[in-house]
């Protein structure tokens, strides 16, 4: 569940450094998907779980995945309905027939050619469900559960609604644990201590969960320890930690407060940071969670966040109605976790804009989400 990277670098000059590759000079992958209830979308990520290019199978299952960039990916089948961030019965798997990205066959990719073959035959998916409180036993929410494998990598997650609820679903069959973080998955500052079900510090010693297809496991009730009253209040830095909330190796890492000449003063730069698996939550309530980083050494960072829905237009994408704005301050040198608010929108993608206060045109990218 650990926060991976910069997506996207904001400052007067407009800098954009997302994406893992260009399409140009791209290769292909087809396959076809079996079992689904309706349209499977098709993902290929990185090593980190990022998206590079996706695609969604017809109905007969046959799709092609096209504009990969040459090299070794790991591909994932999510049956959402043909990247529409659906809920339905089957379990997310990954090529060849691998419930984790560590354990997923990789396919290579050569420029100009078509990697075929790559199939995939779903089966019904797993639940879990459960309660997550403190020593009080009143419900937290926002506390992010993290379905790992027995060696600590996260699968999936998701934060608990307002009651301290949760349920994880579409999980696919294997040997799983659970780890319950306290950050909203977000990176907000924990006033909890993280913990791995049902009350262990480390993977090693986590209750291991077995799936079976179409299973159902439940209540796997939590609670948490409440940190000391100084926890959780600093900003959250780039600690490498496991818990949850570390950045990767290479974003900047707020430090200490300085007062550089003006000469070497630097303009207001935002990041936005990414998540493991390359897709950003939308909860229960339809917000979309971000989280910013302004860089240090330079001013404060006043935002605009405006998300929309993505169009193709003459084979590029643009922004199309705006479902959602956010304006806010962040600190130089600290990193925030914020909400969006969205109204009259479920896609499976969104186009969202970082601009800066000054600049007339934000700096634009297109995230992946789930629903």
């Amino acid at each position: 569940m650990r926060l991976t990277g910069l997506v996207l670098v904001v400052a007067t000059t407009a800098v954009f450094a997302a994406g893992t590759a260009s399409a140009a000079a791209g290769g292909s992958i087809s396959g076809t998907v079996s079992g689904g209830s309706g349209p499977v979308c098709v993902l290929v990520l990185d090593a980190t779980g990022q998206e590079v290019a996706s695609a969604a199978s017809d109905d007969n299952g046959d799709y092609i995945v096209d504009q990969v960039p040459p090299g070794s990916w790991t591909v994932e089948f999510d049956p959402d309905n043909g990247c529409l961030s659906d809920h339905t019965a089957q379990a997310i798997q990954y090529y060849r027939d691998a419930s984790t990205p560590a354990t997923a066959t990789a396919v290579s990719v050569s420029a100009g050619e078509t990697t075929s073959g790559i199939d995939g035959a779903l089966v019904m998916g797993a639940t879990i469900t459960g309660t997550v409180r403190d020593g009080g036993l009143s419900a937290l929410s926002g506390v992010c559960v993290v379905l790992e494998d027995t060696a600590g990598r996260p699968v999936v997650r998701q934060p608990t609604d307002t009651d301290g609820d949760y349920k994880l679903t579409q999980l696919p069959p294997g040997r799983f644990i659970l780890q319950l973080v306290d950050d909203d998955c977000a990176g907000r500052p924990e006033r909890y201590a993280p913990v791995y079900y049902p009350d262990a510090s480390t993977p090693s010693d986590a209750q291991v969960i077995a799936l079976q297809a179409g299973q159902v496991v439940g209540p796997t009730d939590a609670t948490l320890t409440r940190l000391p009253s100084s926890a959780g209040t600093a900003p959250v830095a780039s600690t490498g930690t496991s818990t949850g909330t570390s950045g990767k190796a290479g974003t900047p890492t707020p430090g200490a407060k300085t007062s550089p000449s003006p000469k070497a003063r630097r303009k207001a730069v935002i990041s936005l940071l990414a998540v493991a698996g390359g897709r950003w939550t939308v909860d229960g309530r339809q917000r979309l969670h971000l989280r910013l980083l302004c860089a240090a050494g330079g001013p404060a960072c006043a935002v605009t966040v405006t998300v929309r829905r993505p169009l193709i237009q003459a084979g590029r994408i643009r922004g199309g109605r705006r479902v959602g704005l956010r304006t806010l301050t962040v600190r130089a040198g600290h990193a925030v976790a914020i909400r969006v608010p969205l109204r009259g929108v479920r896609a499976g993608r969104l186009w969202v804009s970082v601009r800066l206060r000054g600049q007339k045109v934000g700096t634009t990218t297109v995230l992946p989400v789930r629903w």
